[in-house]
């Protein structure tokens, strides 16, 4: 599993290729799939979910989430990639095939895992 810190701004915002089992940051197995908007009561009682709000973080919401630190793990994809990196959304590629941006990987450190 590849694991990336993507901005110096948002010290807890990663890129990810697959959901982490631990948190990165607080080391708790507490990351979940990301909800945005106003859950069910079922689905706030339940834990299955890392509730997010009603502010997404960036043109693209979370993937994942840690219930306990609240950092936020974004799925790989070029898409998310070009976000991360600044371009505007209608530049955004929708080729999965594309290799990332220089920006992007000189940007982030990978951190092992």
């Amino acid at each position: 599993m590849n694991i990336f810190k993507c901005t110096e701004s948002q010290p807890h915002w990663f890129v990810t290729d697959r959901k982490p089992i631990k948190c990165v940051n607080c080391g708790k197995k507490e990351v979940k799939p990301s909800m945005f908007g106003m859950p069910t009561q079922e689905a706030w009682e339940s834990g299955k979910y890392h509730i997010a709000g009603c502010q997404p973080d960036f043109p693209k919401h979370r993937t994942w989430g840690c219930r306990q630190c609240n950092a936020a793990f974004f799925k790989d994809t070029p898409r998310n990639r070009d976000a991360l990196g600044g371009i505007v959304p209608w530049q955004w590629r929708k080729d999965d095939d594309k290799k990332p941006p220089k920006y992007y990987t000189q940007q982030c450190e990978e951190i092992p895992f």
